[in-house]
């Protein structure tokens, strides 16, 4: 994940402002120096955001030199320091090195292509039926249409005996035996790999595997 706060420094009411960057965090005294040389001490936890509130002394603010550029908060400027700070500096430098800004660009033509043919032309935007256990079949079914017309692809070049060991793999999945997902789970659809292994590849396997009204917590797959 991207730095949002390296990408955008300077927006909103932070424009014009010291950065947070000029304010230096002392972990001995579990506090930060401000460019003026003030202290300024850990004052409360905030319950929702878990981030600590750092002030200066009262006063401190309003009588500084360099308020002007520092804050335009009427009682003076504020530092929020997450809880596990420590973790997100971790993942901060992490997200700014060489790898990770080439996994994103990886990302972006990768991930993000495979999400937008999901979407457009498998389903993937919506929910066809109820519940947490169908909704997961659903994505599976879009994941193996998926790598199916990816493998179709790569070995269309390839000798025949490669053809060949691809229909005896397909052929060994379309005689498994159909069992339920989640044996504890009751009323449950049974989602049976083999007779239905061939819908896989049609526009309308899902349907074929659980019917025009599959929205019955009790309605079995064919």
């Amino acid at each position: 994940m991207a730095d949002l706060l390296a990408s955008s420094p300077g927006s909103g009411r932070r424009d014009g402002i010291y950065p947070e960057s000029m304010f230096r965090y002392q972990p001995q005294s579990d506090s930060f120096l401000c460019p003026a040389g003030q202290v300024m001490k850990p004052r409360r936890l905030h319950s929702v955001r878990l981030t600590w509130e750092y002030v200066t002394k009262r006063g401190v603010c309003l009588n500084c030199r360099l308020r002007e550029f520092c804050t335009r908060s009427r009682t003076g400027r504020t530092m929020r320091r997450h809880r596990d700070q420590k973790l997100l500096d971790r993942a901060r430098r992490q997200a700014n090195t060489n790898q990770a800004k080439l996994d994103r660009k990886r990302r972006q033509h990768l991930i993000e292509r495979s999400f937008a043919d999901a979407s457009n032309l498998h389903g993937f935007k919506r929910a066809r039926w109820r519940g947490l256990i169908k909704q997961s079949i659903q994505d599976l079914l879009i994941a193996t249409v998926q790598n199916l017309r990816k493998l179709i692809g790569a070995i269309q070049n390839v000798p025949q005996s490669a053809w060949k060991h691809l229909i005896r793999t397909v052929s060994r999945l379309y005689t498994v035996p159909s069992t339920p997902l989640m044996p504890h789970w009751p009323h449950q659809p049974v989602f049976s790999v083999g007779p239905n292994l061939l819908c896989f590849v049609s526009s309308h396997c899902q349907t074929q595997l659980f019917g025009q009204h599959a929205d019955k917590t009790d309605y079995k797959a064919r």
